[in-house]
């Protein structure tokens, strides 16, 4: 399987430093993560949405803007990071959905 994502011309003239990165996963057998490892990574992503970080704020205040340009409203539609982040303050934790979307969504936050 072959995957080539596109990104609109208008977006990169708008974001010239812009950096995006594709992962594809095909018949990934998803038992194979460690449990104490997937756990230790989620307990950090916690711990980490918890604590000031201004490199992590800047990050998202940039895609804030991105995505004003791009005409949506970030407070009601923010990036999954941010979403994320509000929901690990809000909740206490991350949402548990499967190991693979947990593993990526700790990446996320961390």
């Amino acid at each position: 399987m072959s995957f080539t994502p596109l990104i609109a011309r208008e977006i990169c003239v708008r974001h010239p430093d812009l950096h995006l990165f594709s992962i594809v996963v095909q018949d990934a057998e998803v038992g194979v993560l460690q449990a104490q490892e997937l756990n230790d990574t989620i307990a950090a992503a916690e711990q980490a949405a918890l604590r000031d970080d201004a490199q992590r704020d800047a990050h998202l205040a940039a895609w804030a803007e991105a995505y004003k340009a791009f005409g949506a409203n970030a407070n009601r539609t923010p990036c999954s990071a941010a979403a994320l982040l509000e929901r690990v303050r809000k909740d206490g934790s991350l949402p548990c959905i499967s190991p693979l979307v947990d593993a990526y969504n700790a990446v996320s936050v961390l």
